[in-house]
């Protein structure tokens, strides 16, 4: 039988739980550093033209045109909006 949180939390000892909560300044700095490249990976890749055309595609293989339509202008407007984002 699982314990609650509460409950498995009441059975550590407190330095364990100081870890897991409070990770150590350096450790939060890190995470900070790669959480912001890992953001601007994805955006960039999400607003690429490459990932617009292939939602378009997608999307008209399957019959949803005026969503397929959406990526379409978006596609087409890229020079645009690109250098505002």
């Amino acid at each position: 039988m699982l314990m609650p949180m509460t409950e498995t939390l009441r059975h550590l000892p407190f330095w364990i739980i100081a870890l897991f909560f409070f990770p150590s300044v350096g450790l939060l700095e890190e995470y900070r550093r790669v959480n912001e490249q890992e953001s601007i990976t994805i955006a960039e890749g999400i607003l690429s033209r490459p990932f617009l055309q292939q939602q378009r595609d997608f999307l008209r293989s399957r019959g949803k045109d005026s969503q397929a339509r959406m990526f379409d202008i978006l596609d087409k407007t890229h020079f645009l909006w690109r250098r505002l984002v």
